[in-house]
């Protein structure tokens, strides 16, 4: 499987766009061993552009809350901005808007 993800470094912002329609456990794999290729300890912020996932499962979500947790030692943040309103309806349901910033 080829890439799932774009990314950019902008200073301590982690900028991915995530490129795949269906975010489950089948990219989820292949999502964190890029992510751990490029990732860099002086990141801070993570924004992650989801406007091309039309389905999260729950391997996708553990991705996103990973992604928090690399954060979490240096008070970061994990911004998901463009969420389609299937996608947006489980972030709710889980009540993980109190953990990511949704834009």
């Amino acid at each position: 499987m080829d890439h799932c993800f774009e990314a950019s470094l902008k200073g301590a912002e982690l900028h991915l766009k995530i490129t795949v329609a269906r975010f489950n456990s089948a990219v989820a794999g292949p999502f964190c061993e890029d992510l751990k290729k490029i990732w860099q300890t002086e990141i801070n912020t993570v924004v992650i552009d989801c406007s091309d996932v039309m389905y999260v499962d729950s391997r996708g979500i553990g991705v996103f809350l990973g992604v928090f947790r690399l954060l979490k030692n240096s008070d970061g943040q994990v911004f998901l901005k463009e969420l389609r309103p299937e996608v947006k309806a489980v972030i709710s349901l889980l009540r993980l808007t109190k953990v990511f910033h949704i834009s």
